[in-house]
Order: C-alpha cells, then sequence, then structure tokens
C-alpha cells in the first residue's frame, strides 16, 4: 500500500472516530424531555397512573376532579409555558412513593376534604400554588391512621399556601401527623383558618425553615403549634429562619413533645406575644416593631431592605 493510501485510510478513520465522538457528546447534552405525555382534558387519575416509573406527566387546562396517585416514582406537572388548574382532593396513596407534584395550581373548594393528602414516603411538593378557599380541610395533610400511613421524607418546597381551611382548632395549612424526616422550606403561607404549621402526633426530626406565615381575615390563631392529644408526641424537630408575623395568638405555641427546637426566627405583630407552652425551646429569635415586608396587603413577602429579618424567610428559587 502506498503512502497515499495509508493517509487516505487515516483519515477517513480520524473522521469516523470524531463523528462518533460528537455524537456520543451531542446525546449527553440533550435535554431529557419535560413531558413524557400530555394531558388537556380527561380523567388526572387514569392519566398519572398509566405513567411509567420515572415518567413525567404534564397537564394543560382546567380539570375539576379529584385525584388519586397510586403509582410510584411518577412527577405530575404543569406543561412548560402552563400553569395548570386542578379543582379536587388529591391524594398520594401509601404504595405511590417518590412522586412529585410541582408548578400546578391545586384548588381543594371542589372538595370538603383535606386538599393535599400524602400517605407515600418521599412525596416532593414544589413550586405549586395551594388553597381551598376556605371551603375545604387543611391545605396538606401528611400521614394518617392507621399504622403504615406514614408519609416519611416529604419536601415541602417554594409553594404559595393559603386561604386554608374553615375550622379554628382543625385545619391547618400544612399538617404533620406521621412522619419522619420531612422538609418544608421556602414557602409562603398566609390566611389559615387554624394554624399555618402544625406539628401533631408521631412527627420526628422534621424541619420547618426558610418559611414566611402571615396571618390574615380568616386567621384565628396563626402561627404555629407543637404537640399532640396523646403520645406519641413530637420530638426532635426544628424550626428555624422563618418569619412568623401577624397571628391571631403566640408565634409558637406548645402542648408537649421533646427535643423540639424553635431557633433564629424572626416574629412580627403577633398579637398574644411570642411563644407560650411547653414541648419546645426556643433560642436567638428576635421580634421586629416594624413590617419586614415589602407590601404585606398585597402578599409581597420580599424583605425590605434593612429588614432585621434579612437572611429569614424563603431564599431565592
Amino acid at each position: 500500500m502506498n503512502r497515499a493510501h495509508v493517509h487516505l485510510s487515516a483519515v477517513l478513520l480520524l473522521g469516523a472516530f470524531l463523528a462518533c465522538v460528537a455524537s456520543g457528546t451531542s446525546a449527553a447534552r440533550r435535554p431529557r424531555a419535560v413531558c413524557s405525555q400530555t394531558l388537556t382534558s380527561g380523567s388526572i387519575e387514569r392519566f398519572v397512573n398509566s405513567l411509567a416509573p420515572g415518567q413525567k406527566g404534564c397537564l394543560k387546562g382546567a380539570f375539576t376532579q379529584d385525584v388519586e396517585i397510586r403509582r410510584r416514582r411518577v412527577t405530575l406537572r404543569s406543561a412548560p409555558g402552563t400553569r395548570a388548574y386542578v379543582c379536587g382532593e388529591i391524594v398520594v396513596d401509601d404504595s405511590a412513593d417518590d412522586v412529585t407534584l410541582r408548578g400546578l395550581r391545586i384548588d381543594g373548594s371542589c372538595s370538603s376534604a383535606n386538599t393535599i393528602y400524602l400517605r407515600g414516603e418521599r412525596t416532593r411538593i414544589e413550586y405549586n400554588n395551594i388553597t381551598n378557599r376556605h371551603k375545604g380541610q387543611s391545605c396538606i395533610l401528611v400521614g394518617q391512621e392507621p399504622a403504615g400511613w406514614q408519609a416519611d421524607n416529604v419536601t415541602i418546597r417554594h409553594n404559595s399556601i393559603h386561604g386554608c381551611g374553615v375550622d379554628a382548632t382543625r385545619d391547618q395549612g400544612i399538617y404533620l401527623l406521621r412522619t419522619t424526616g420531612t422538609v418544608i422550606a421556602d414557602n409562603v403561607i398566609y390566611d389559615i383558618s387554624a394554624f399555618a404549621m402544625q406539628f401533631w402526633g408521631d412527627v420526628r426530626n422534621s424541619t420547618f425553615a426558610h418559611n414566611v406565615t402571615d396571618g390574615g381575615p380568616a386567621t384565628h390563631r396563626g402561627g404555629l403549634i407543637v404537640g399532640a392529644d396523646e403520645r406519641p408526641l413530637p420530638r426532635g424537630n426544628l424550626v428555624a429562619d422563618n418569619i412568623i408575623s401577624y397571628t391571631a395568638g403566640v408565634a409558637v405555641e406548645g402542648w408537649g413533645g421533646s427535643g423540639n427546637v424553635v431557633r433564629g426566627n424572626c416574629l412580627w405583630k403577633n398579637e398574644d406575644g411570642s411563644f407560650r407552652g411547653s414541648g419546645f425551646s426556643q433560642t436567638n429569635n428576635i421580634v421586629v416593631r416594624r413590617s419586614p415586608f415589602v407590601n404585606r396587603n398585597a402578599h409581597d413577602y420580599r424583605l425590605r431592605r434593612g429588614s432585621r429579618c434579612a437572611g429569614k424567610g424563603p431564599r431565592p428559587k
């Protein structure tokens, strides 16, 4: 073989190699599809439970129906560039671990039950607008009796949760009942009939951090409560770096528990003071006299420049 043929063969081999590398690199960099399937009408429940584990089901439009999710490792979200509306109760069953609800407008006013009812493990509730317009019960209930319906390691983050409940004692923004390792962070929670956040019962090693809670016209209590009617009591939970404002009662109320810590929160305009009861310890919390918010009446909970609450409340998305 002469030198010309050898040189040509080498060039061809090098070109083929570079083409393969480029193709592999392109495939590696290609983003995964946002939507595995998209639903514009019909049954959400049938749609989401038909997804394979790992798939993302997208909604586009408005839906009025209750939804029970039984399929594990699926995502239900809005189609890109839209905000799908679901009016009804959403239940994540105990068989449905690793479910994500993302970017939806969830309205529980079409049901008299809890708006979102979680029994599965590692559920993620992210970037949603959640309400029941004071026509349902709690907006989010995590875990429930009987045994086996404990929902562990749930994540609730970057949601707007508001207008929840009717009952001044039982209807909360977020109600933790049977859970371990749940994280609730970077949410805005306002105008709740009873408490914005409740640790009640067998709740362990869970965190409520960097949230805003704010009262409203229908708020009878507001703020947070830790305790239970009977054992087991909450233990080992953390409440830190929140802004707790405009409660009709105290900012944090305790009815028993152990190892629960309330630390580094910013408190403003809580009608009956900052703390009352037992079951928690508190340290390094501050009380401010001036509203920390840009425009509370418009629910603009960004911080005023120079606010003493700097570093508290939701972090950037």
